[in-house]
């Protein structure tokens, strides 16, 4: 049993949060989170954060030595 998504474009959004709530150990159920929860851009930027920062091939920046 887990969340099931209300449309077609967000399985996702919906395959992420899962993975998340498994990694950090907690138990996955069809209550673990809504639909109107993810449709927030909160969550979808929080979740673009956690990718580019695991992201091993992210554009670097380099900065001027003064």
């Amino acid at each position: 049993e887990c969340p099931q998504q209300e449309n077609d474009f967000d399985c996702g959004i919906f395959l992420l949060l899962n993975l998340c709530i498994l990694i950090n150990g907690d138990q996955l159920s069809k209550d673990s989170y809504l639909q109107a929860s993810i449709d927030t851009k909160e969550v979808r930027n929080t979740i673009a954060h956690l990718l580019w920062n695991a992201s091993s091939n992210r554009p670097t920046v380099q900065t001027r030595q003064e």
